[in-house]
């Protein structure tokens, strides 16, 4: 509804429509559809109406909205007839995939996009927007960590001391399961990693690891 609103707002704005005058104008007809990827949508295509979230019947206010499961295997015209769209289902896919092969989410993000440059999925934005999007997914990891410190301590100084903790050893456990995918790491590379304590060192090694080849290739840029 907020959505619809702001958009007929510019459309009036823009065409300079008079919305106190006495002439009927002509907006251009709606149609809300929401592309859904959550993994436990399992119909083809949903419909949300506004109404059931009001606390009463009756309601003279009605919005609509077509839910439509974009997942790997439903509405398949839909995705054959929007490449991006596909490609995008694709990547979700091998994310899920390597997810339930053990790897924590930030490996599994950063391997399902190695994997579709390397497949001409989505190529031109992985590699202009590469290091964005598993910044991003970083971000996302450290919340989920701090969600588990905030139950843990209830002290403002513990909260505080266990937020750096917990950030520190969600990066070291991304980078030693990435660089795993790679090969086998070495003893002494495992106890350099886990004995840093900078993050901002720790989040240049994951910059590092992603950008390369080989553990070979981490130590000479990681000067390990």
């Amino acid at each position: 509804m907020f959505y619809f609103a702001a958009e007929y707002q510019r459309i009036i704005r823009d065409r300079q429509l008079n919305i106190y005058g006495t002439k009927l104008l002509q907006l251009p007809t709606p149609r809300f559809v929401i592309l859904c990827n959550a993994e436990d949508m399992k119909e083809e295509k949903q419909i949300l109406r506004l109404s059931d979230s009001f606390s009463g019947k009756n309601a003279s206010l009605e919005c609509t909205a077509e839910v439509l499961n974009i997942n790997a295997g439903h509405n398949q015209d839909l995705l054959n007839g929007c490449r991006t769209l596909s490609e995008y289902a694709a990547l979700i896919g091998y994310v899920r995939s390597y997810q339930k092969l053990g790897f924590v989410l930030t490996t599994a993000i950063t391997l399902a996009v190695e994997r579709c440059i390397k497949e001409n999925i989505l190529r031109d934005f992985l590699i202009s927007d590469k290091e964005k999007v598993i910044g991003m997914i970083f971000d996302e990891y450290d919340e989920k960590e701090q969600r588990k410190l905030d139950k843990r301590d209830a002290f403002e100084e513990g909260e505080e001391i266990g937020k750096k903790e917990g950030k520190k050893e969600a990066k070291i456990e991304a980078l030693l399961e990435f660089l795993s995918a790679l090969d086998s790491v070495p003893d002494d590379l495992q106890k350099a990693i886990k004995q840093e304590t900078d993050l901002g060192q720790l989040q240049n090694w994951l910059t590092m690891a992603c950008h390369s080849r080989s553990i070979a290739e981490f130590r000479e840029k990681a000067k390990l």
